[in-house]
């Protein structure tokens, strides 16, 4: 085990008795360390905004790889919740498309996914 992983990671695990053992320490450093990854990501995409006149493409772009960053690691931010925070991380000046976009939805009675959502921003965006 110690000659596949880290120097960081063998001065926590040599203490074990048995390579059983040090696996589990092994494993539980990465488990650690996943969470954080998790709790970091999912407060980079909770925090992210488009400031007025930004570059939407960019930060449309940035949100799809946090949210890939997320589905990699087994940490999916699930469609409703992306959405959530996709459309509240766009300035006052995209409300009037969205609640068009909602509006019909709705009367459609329909619900939108957040690549959906996407590309209706981007389409909205050129449009501009």
């Amino acid at each position: 085990i110690p000659s596949m992983i880290p120097d960081s990671l063998v001065l926590k695990a040599k203490g074990e008795a048995t390579a059983g053992k040090m696996w589990e320490k092994v494993k539980d450093e990465f488990e650690k360390e996943s969470k954080m990854m998790t709790v970091d990501l999912r407060r980079k995409l909770q925090e992210e905004r488009l400031p007025e006149n930004g570059d939407i493409k960019a930060h449309l772009t940035k949100l799809k790889s946090l949210r890939q960053d997320l589905t990699a690691i087994g940490a999916h931010p699930g469609d409703e919740n992306f959405a959530a925070m996709l459309l509240g991380s766009l300035p006052s000046s995209y409300d009037p498309y969205l609640a068009a976009l909602t509006a019909a939805s709705a009367l459609l009675n329909k619900t939108l996914d957040p690549d959906t959502y996407l590309r209706g921003i981007g389409d909205e965006t050129d449009r501009r």
